[in-house]
């Protein structure tokens, strides 16, 4: 058998039957499929339950409105009803390509080939009878996920109808919140395999204006309306290119992450030794009255917060943080999947959110951050907004210095007795000849005073 190597978009690689073999007489069933994964993507289980004690502070954060995504929450009754729809999305998504029913057994059998490995990524197996019904459940929802996907990146060329509630913006929304859930996951490598196998590489050659984008632009496309800052598109794909990612909640995770967690991950880890003191900021009114500034920047990731000390007024920049309905959802489940399975020294995220808690203390911080246009928020009150902000805090430990130089240089500032006398009295032109002339009339009258004394005796 003559076999094609194809590479994936990500760090493994996929070893497939060519095309030609594919039209030839050998039964699918028996040709061999097999995929390459690295060591370190799947070292331990991407698809688990979120630990009892975050489920426990807020269960719904953790749980799928409509859809169901691979076995934890298969029978969830909420989500019974868009099964009819997955098995119409099925249907069409295989009639896109040729030899359906062949193409069709030939993905089940990859499924099967790799059942081993996938089933591994669902520890809690005593959920399911058989490996081979979590085969089946993950089938139907790569398809599902995939045909969503495609549907979303070209409505035009979609069926009309035929998706109906699925494409009313409510729907879209909670789809869209579904798909971020730590426990509502599928692991990418199979969704990879699925969309090069059929879609992006089915072996046709086609003009480059019809070139089917790669699987994770097509995933970026898909989350690119997220109510939170995502940094500029060329860091994204750079995020989503060179980094094993296990997941959708995973991929949202590196999207946030600051460029030099990407570019350098090993040395960025070797800094953040575990164990090492981790250190509290003030309050954001606090941090104010001592001389710092807030600004809101764009074409950052969220977590790329930088402090600017050598200007007249010291500076702390953020992107734009934007707190609303799903944000609480979003942040549950990274910081979840974050803390259960990254290394201690790696919970950036989490370290982010502790960062946010020091920050955001009373409603007056969050009066201030949004003047400053660095937080928007939907929320009724800032009260709510301090109230999420300390419940996103509670269940889980950090150890990551990730913001520990930022912090350090903050604190310094603010201890420094002279940089306070500073931005008091010199921040600017104005406040610098206010003071001196302050200065000289306090020195010519106290003078005159003394002198007047004097002659009196």
């Amino acid at each position: 058998m003559a076999d094609a190597q194809i590479e994936s978009e990500g760090d493994c690689s996929i070893e497939t039957a060519s095309h030609q073999d594919m039209n030839s007489s050998t039964p699918l069933m028996q040709r061999e499929i097999s995929i390459h994964i690295p060591p370190d993507s799947l070292s331990r289980e991407c698809c688990g339950k979120i630990p009892e004690i975050l489920r426990m502070l807020n269960q719904e954060a953790y749980t799928p409105l409509l859809v169901s995504i691979g076995p934890i929450h298969y029978d969830h009754a909420s989500c019974r009803e868009i099964k009819k729809q997955k098995v119409k999305y099925n249907k069409y998504f295989f009639s896109r390509v040729r030899n359906m029913e062949a193409l069709q057994h030939n993905f089940k059998d990859f499924i099967e080939s790799n059942s081993e490995m996938i089933f591994n990524q669902y520890p809690h197996s005593s959920l399911w009878r058989t490996k081979l019904e979590i085969c089946e459940i993950i089938l139907e929802d790569a398809v599902f996920i995939l045909e969503h996907f495609l549907r979303n990146s070209s409505p035009a060329a979609s069926p009309k109808g035929d998706d109906y509630p699925l494409n009313t913006p409510s729907f879209s929304h909670n789809i869209q919140r579904d798909l971020l859930l730590a426990e509502n996951q599928l692991p990418l490598f199979v969704l990879e395999e699925l969309y090069q196998r059929f879609i992006g590489h089915d072996g046709t050659p086609k003009p480059k204006d019809q070139e089917h984008p790669t699987f994770r632009n097509l995933c970026l496309d898909y989350f690119s309306n997220l109510p939170i800052c995502l940094g500029n598109q060329r860091e994204q794909e750079r995020a989503v290119r060179h980094n094993s990612i296990k997941h959708f909640t995973d991929l949202i995770r590196y999207l946030y992450l600051p460029a030099y967690f990407l570019y350098f991950p090993h040395e960025s880890s070797s800094n953040n030794k575990r164990g090492q003191q981790i250190h509290s900021l003030k309050s954001a009114t606090k941090l104010k009255k001592a001389g710092i500034n807030f600004k809101q920047v764009n074409d950052r990731s969220l977590m790329d917060i930088r402090f600017k000390a050598r200007s007249c007024q010291p500076c702390l920049d953020f992107p734009k943080i934007i707190i609303d309905d799903l944000a609480e959802v979003i942040f549950r489940n990274i910081i979840a999947f974050e803390q259960h399975h990254y290394n201690p020294t790696q919970h950036h995220f989490s370290a982010y959110v502790r960062l946010l808690r020091d920050l955001i203390d009373t409603p007056e911080d969050v009066a201030l951050l949004v003047d400053k246009y660095v937080l928007v928020h939907t929320l009724d009150t800032n009260e709510e907004v301090v109230t999420l902000i300390k419940k996103l805090n509670k269940g889980w430990v950090i150890n990551s210095s990730t913001y520990n130089e930022i912090i350090r240089a903050v604190r310094e500032y603010c201890d420094s007795a002279w940089k306070h006398l500073k931005f008091t009295y010199f921040r600017d032109l104005w406040r610098t000849s206010s003071t001196i002339v302050g200065f000289a009339v306090f020195v010519f009258t106290t003078t005159n005073t003394v002198r007047a004394f004097v002659d009196g005796f």
